[in-house]
Protein backbone atom coordinates (compact mmCIF):
# COMPACT_ATOMS: atom_id res chain seq x y z
CA UNK A 1 0.00 0.00 0.00
CA UNK A 2 2.79 2.42 0.89
CA UNK A 3 4.65 1.79 -2.35
CA UNK A 4 1.50 2.31 -4.45
CA UNK A 5 0.68 5.55 -2.64
CA UNK A 6 4.23 6.84 -3.00
CA UNK A 7 4.49 6.04 -6.70
CA UNK A 8 0.99 7.33 -7.47
CA UNK A 9 1.58 10.45 -5.40
CA UNK A 10 4.88 11.22 -7.11
CA UNK A 11 3.09 11.18 -10.46
CA UNK A 12 -0.04 12.97 -9.24
CA UNK A 13 2.01 15.75 -7.65
CA UNK A 14 3.53 16.47 -11.06
CA UNK A 15 0.16 16.78 -12.80
CA UNK A 16 -1.01 20.32 -13.46
CA UNK A 17 -4.32 19.84 -11.62
CA UNK A 18 -2.68 18.63 -8.41
CA UNK A 19 0.10 21.24 -8.58
CA UNK A 20 -2.41 24.04 -9.19
CA UNK A 21 -4.56 22.85 -6.28
CA UNK A 22 -1.70 22.67 -3.77
CA UNK A 23 0.03 25.84 -4.96
CA UNK A 24 -3.23 27.72 -4.36
CA UNK A 25 -3.32 26.55 -0.72
CA UNK A 26 -1.72 28.45 2.12
CA UNK A 27 1.77 27.61 3.31
CA UNK A 28 0.59 26.18 6.63
CA UNK A 29 -1.60 23.58 4.92
CA UNK A 30 1.21 22.61 2.55
CA UNK A 31 3.64 22.21 5.48
CA UNK A 32 1.07 20.12 7.34
CA UNK A 33 0.76 17.91 4.24
CA UNK A 34 4.52 17.25 4.46
CA UNK A 35 4.42 16.52 8.17
CA UNK A 36 1.58 13.98 7.99
CA UNK A 37 3.63 11.95 5.55
CA UNK A 38 5.42 10.54 8.59
CA UNK A 39 2.85 7.76 8.14
CA UNK A 40 4.78 6.61 5.05
CA UNK A 41 7.98 6.46 7.06
CA UNK A 42 6.25 4.45 9.77
CA UNK A 43 4.94 2.04 7.14
CA UNK A 44 8.38 1.64 5.55
CA UNK A 45 10.02 1.10 8.96
CA UNK A 46 7.37 -1.50 9.81
CA UNK A 47 7.95 -3.46 6.60
CA UNK A 48 11.74 -3.02 6.75
CA UNK A 49 12.60 -3.02 10.48
CA UNK A 50 16.35 -2.97 9.71
CA UNK A 51 16.12 0.58 8.34
CA UNK A 52 14.80 2.93 11.07
CA UNK A 53 17.85 5.23 10.87
CA UNK A 54 17.49 5.62 7.10
CA UNK A 55 13.74 6.24 7.46
CA UNK A 56 14.36 8.91 10.11
CA UNK A 57 16.98 10.63 7.93
CA UNK A 58 14.64 10.53 4.92
CA UNK A 59 11.73 11.99 6.90
CA UNK A 60 13.79 14.77 8.49
CA UNK A 61 15.40 15.62 5.14
CA UNK A 62 12.02 15.62 3.38
CA UNK A 63 10.47 17.98 5.94
CA UNK A 64 13.43 20.37 5.98
CA UNK A 65 14.06 20.45 2.21
CA UNK A 66 10.35 20.54 1.37
CA UNK A 67 9.69 23.30 3.89
CA UNK A 68 12.49 25.45 2.51
CA UNK A 69 11.14 25.09 -1.03
CA UNK A 70 7.57 25.85 0.08
CA UNK A 71 8.38 28.81 2.33
CA UNK A 72 10.66 30.42 -0.28
CA UNK A 73 8.19 29.67 -3.13
CA UNK A 74 11.12 28.11 -4.98
CA UNK A 75 10.01 26.09 -8.01
CA UNK A 76 13.47 25.49 -9.42
CA UNK A 77 13.38 21.94 -10.80
CA UNK A 78 17.21 21.60 -10.70
CA UNK A 79 17.31 22.72 -7.05
CA UNK A 80 14.45 20.40 -6.04
CA UNK A 81 16.10 17.50 -7.87
CA UNK A 82 19.47 18.28 -6.24
CA UNK A 83 17.78 18.20 -2.82
CA UNK A 84 16.34 14.77 -3.65
CA UNK A 85 19.75 13.47 -4.74
CA UNK A 86 21.44 14.81 -1.58
CA UNK A 87 18.70 13.27 0.56
CA UNK A 88 18.96 9.94 -1.27
CA UNK A 89 22.73 9.92 -0.71
CA UNK A 90 22.26 10.78 2.98
CA UNK A 91 19.89 7.87 3.62
CA UNK A 92 22.61 5.49 2.44
CA UNK A 93 25.32 6.83 4.75
CA UNK A 94 24.27 5.20 8.05
CA UNK A 95 23.97 1.68 6.63
CA UNK A 96 23.68 -0.39 3.49
CA UNK A 97 20.02 -0.63 2.53
CA UNK A 98 18.21 -3.37 0.70
CA UNK A 99 17.18 -2.37 -2.83
CA UNK A 100 13.45 -2.25 -2.00
CA UNK A 101 14.00 0.01 1.00
CA UNK A 102 16.32 2.26 -0.96
CA UNK A 103 13.82 2.56 -3.80
CA UNK A 104 10.88 3.34 -1.49
CA UNK A 105 12.79 6.01 0.41
CA UNK A 106 14.03 7.58 -2.82
CA UNK A 107 10.49 7.67 -4.25
CA UNK A 108 9.38 9.16 -0.90
CA UNK A 109 11.80 12.04 -1.48
CA UNK A 110 10.81 12.41 -5.13
CA UNK A 111 7.11 12.57 -4.21
CA UNK A 112 7.42 15.12 -1.44
CA UNK A 113 10.51 17.20 -2.23
CA UNK A 114 10.61 17.27 -6.03
CA UNK A 115 7.02 16.67 -7.06
CA UNK A 116 5.14 18.39 -4.23
CA UNK A 117 7.44 21.04 -2.75
CA UNK A 118 9.57 22.14 -5.68
CA UNK A 119 9.68 20.71 -9.14
CA UNK A 120 8.86 22.33 -12.43
CA UNK A 121 6.89 25.55 -12.55
CA UNK A 122 3.73 25.48 -14.64
CA UNK A 123 4.10 27.23 -17.97
CA UNK A 124 2.70 30.73 -17.83
CA UNK A 125 2.74 30.78 -14.02
CA UNK A 126 4.17 33.97 -12.59
CA UNK A 127 6.81 33.81 -9.87
CA UNK A 128 5.45 34.19 -6.36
Amino acid sequence: MVSLDLAGGAIANLSSGTRTYWQSRNISLRLLFLAVHAIHGIGIAYVFPEAPAAVAVAYIWMVVAGSVLIVTHNTSAPLALALVVIGAAAIHLPQGLESATSLLLTVYLVKLVFSFSGGPKEQGQSAS
